[in-house]
């Protein structure tokens, strides 16, 4: 194949030859041999695989012929033999490309002269590969969308509470217009339509903003801000002192579950406000409970009354709330139960043991070694003496006391940044729409909201976590680094206080430091405890 911007063609002479009619003797004839060299040029960047050539004229037939060029070094050439002197002749000559199809033509008129060479040049006439293309405008005119009308009411308001948000906008040419709600802290319900809400989740002040546009805010935008301000609730009752921390039992696991070792994907920031709807994606993920601990500091955990202090009146070991706003007086007692000789290692023991599905009676452990030698226990602690150990295998965790069974049935929406969740925990079933954070390199997402009641065993009592709300990591594996903020009614307040400390059920109203229904009203008696927990998960096969 020829690539070059220059292609030589060359005919080599054309030997031409012709015996007189009548000629007599041994005479030598008159020669009558002719040339015809061809010198041809090409546009760079044609490309042609072959060269048709036709000579004409005379009173002979035409001649014609086919020269392959898409060999490498293959030349343009080819020698004819048989052509009588004469004017009146013309080559044709014809480039073929790869497609078939003619890229180069042309033509030029020749004489042959007995014994001469005759030397001609042909002008081809080739068609480059297209190199440019052109526009065509045509112009049209947008009148853009305008804001017409924008309410935010009220523009002051408590902490948790929310703030209505309604616009409305015009479009001469009658195009659609299109809403997008943003602010600078708290979030947004339905913040695509024209009637949307806002809820207060920082204290300060905070700016609300309202855009429209008909061209999907490429360039036709109106906007407008409108400052709010998130406060305290008049009701709360701000608490200048902080509660401290105090050390908490390890456990003694009865059984291993596992929980996923995975870098935690929240940043702390995350919305708890549920979104209104999810799209199922029908690729749910079962996830069962493997870890409930209380927090190790009561500074961690949510602001469950959305006050800065007690929202009413505190009992007597009731501890003030944790640093920004926390509501988790379950770990804030730890210090007071120092005192006391009680500790929050029991409460997680019991969890642990839940889970596991282990019995409170102590037969069905055994001491080896130490003074208890072959004595029932529950843990390495009934084992006195050293080297002493309670020897528990799977036939100890047994079913015997209701077990803590809580399932989380996930199904991750990345597309739509939601997640339906079914929570199944002691028979009972709810369904929930979670915030689901885009997904991090290693495969994990970050899911936050609220999971409302969630029924739980303490010890063989039936209870139950009100006012339930997470942030935790999960992916395929399970979740991990969750919190879960709840608050404790009285009556599973009771079995917690037993748990911590032998008889302190009777002092249990002592301990509430919450409202139940989380009103806000500090005229009332607490009737619940807050607390926060660590909690971790496996998936189920």
């Amino acid at each position: 194949m020829l690539h070059s911007h220059r292609l030589l063609w060359f005919l080599a002479p054309f030997a031409l030859a012709a015996v007189g009619a009548g000629c007599a003797g041994n005479a030598p004839p008159a020669e009558t041999s002719g040339a015809l060299s061809l010198s041809l040029e090409l546009v760079q960047g044609i490309e042609v695989d072959e060269v048709r050539w036709t000579i004409s004229g005379g009173d002979m037939d035409p001649m014609t012929g086919v020269i392959d060029t898409s060999a490498p070094g293959a030349t343009a050439s080819v020698e004819v033999f048989g052509l009588p002197p004469g004017d009146l002749y013309l080559v044709e000559l014809e480039a073929i490309g790869q497609g078939g199809e003619v890229v180069c033509r042309g033509d030029a008129p020749f004489g042959v002269d007995s014994g001469e060479a005759t030397e001609v040049m042909v002008m081809l006439n080739c068609k480059a590969p297209e190199r440019f293309g052109g526009v065509r405008v045509n112009g049209e005119l947008n009148a853009c969308a305008e804001l017409e009308k924008a309410v935010v009411s009220p523009l002051l308001t408590s902490k948790g509470e929310e703030i209505d948000l309604s616009a409305l906008a015009f479009d001469l040419e009658g195009n659609s217009v299109s809403y997008l709600w943003s602010a600078t802290s708290g979030s947004i319900s339905n913040a695509s339509a024209p009637v949307a809400t806002y809820t207060c989740e920082q204290l300060g002040i905070h700016q609300i903003t309202i855009e429209v546009s008909d061209d999907g805010f490429a360039s036709c935008v109106d906007s407008w801000t409108v400052d709010v301000v998130c406060q305290f609730h008049p009701l709360c009752n701000p608490a200048d002192n902080r509660c401290t921390d105090a050390s908490i039992d390890e456990i003694t696991p009865c059984c291993e579950l596992p929980v996923p070792d995975q870098a935690s994907a929240c940043t702390g920031s995350e919305s708890v406000t549920n979104p209104t709807s999810c799209t199922p994606t029908g690729n749910a993920v079962t996830h069962r409970l493997n870890t409930l601990e209380t927090a190790s500091s009561c500074n961690i955990g949510y602001d469950l009354d959305r006050c800065d202090g007690a929202s009413c009146l505190p009992g007597g070991l009731a501890p003030f709330e944790g640093l920004q706003a926390v509501d988790n007086a379950l770990t804030g007692l730890a210090p007071v139960l120092d005192g006391v000789g009680g500790n929050l290692g029991g409460v997680n023991q019991s969890f642990s043991d839940g889970l596991c599905g282990i019995t409170d009676d102590p037969v069905l452990g055994t001491c080896l070694g130490g003074s208890s030698d072959a004595e029932p226990c529950t843990s390495d602690l009934d084992c006195p003496g050293l080297g002493a150990f309670c020897l528990l295998d799977d036939g100890d965790c047994s079913l015997e006391i209701p077990p803590i069974d809580i399932e989380l049935v996930v199904d991750a929406n990345f597309a739509e940044g939601c997640a339906n969740v079914q929570v199944n925990s002691s028979g009972t079933s709810s369904d929930v729409i979670l915030n689901l954070a885009s997904p991090t390199e290693a495969g994990t997402a970050c899911v936050s909201g609220v999971l409302g009641t969630i029924p739980i065993s303490v010890a063989g009592y039936p209870g139950q976590f009100e006012n339930s709300v997470v942030r935790m990591t999960v992916s395929g594996d399970g979740f991990s680094d969750g919190l879960l903020g709840v608050t404790i009614d009285e009556a599973t307040a009771v079995a917690v206080a037993e748990l911590l400390l032998e008889g302190a059920g009777a002092v249990v109203s002592q301990v509430l430091d919450i409202d139940r229904q989380l009103t806000q009203d500090t005229s009332a008696a607490c009737n619940a405890l807050s607390a926060t927990f660590e909690i971790g998960g496996s998936a189920l096969p």
